[in-house]
């Protein structure tokens, strides 16, 4: 075959999408960012493994608008965010839409338990309790042994020992049984 020919088909296979791994789970819709500040759907667009990992198609990478460090918000089947490589991570929802990462963290839901998310998608403080809030000025509420209630469209916990945490896990208040019309953001309040 002439170099030419050989040159034009191989710059013909670059030029041809990435190929998906193999899908070996349940196929979900997903809705992401596009560039101009819109959410997009698509169906069958991701896929849930047997692991319960949320995958996205590798075609769709390359249409979501990412935001300066590399990350998407996107829903498949619950909210994830996701870099360009196609790495995802579990996100809660706050706000109708994936928790924003606020201290470098976000509250991340694994095997039924919360954790927190670095911006890298690892497990920065392990999945341990069974109630969590956002950072907020280097700390946030945590609790163990509480259960979520709704109350219409939103959710809180009841119960528990609730404590406060700083942004590498370590505990800045005992967890403790809140007294009563006590609510857990006391928890992180400074002392005076």
């Amino acid at each position: 075959m002439p170099v030419i020919a050989q040159l034009i088909l191989a710059g013909m296979a670059m030029a041809l999408p990435a190929a998906a791994p193999p899908r070996t789970g349940k196929a979900v819709a997903c809705r992401y960012p596009v560039p101009g500040g819109d959410m997009t759907r698509a169906r069958a667009c991701g896929w849930i493994d047997r692991r319960g990992r949320a995958h996205l198609d590798p075609r769709i990478l390359g249409r979501i608008d990412y935001d300066p460090a590399g990350l998407a918000p996107v829903w498949l089947g619950g909210w994830h965010y996701v870099r360009r490589d196609g790495r995802t991570a579990p996100v809660m929802a706050y706000d109708n839409g994936a928790e924003a990462f606020s201290d470098g963290l976000a509250r991340s839901r694994i095997g039924g338990r919360i954790g927190y998310i670095g911006t890298d998608l690892e497990l920065a403080i392990p999945a341990q309790f069974d109630g969590a809030f956002p950072f907020e000025h280097g700390r946030a509420v945590v609790c163990i042994g509480c259960r979520p209630r709704r109350y219409g469209e939103h959710h809180y916990y009841t119960g528990g020992r609730w404590g406060c945490i700083d942004p590498s896990g370590q505990p800045l208040r005992p967890l403790r049984v809140l007294a009563e019309g006590e609510g857990g953001a006391a928890m992180c309040e400074p002392r005076a």
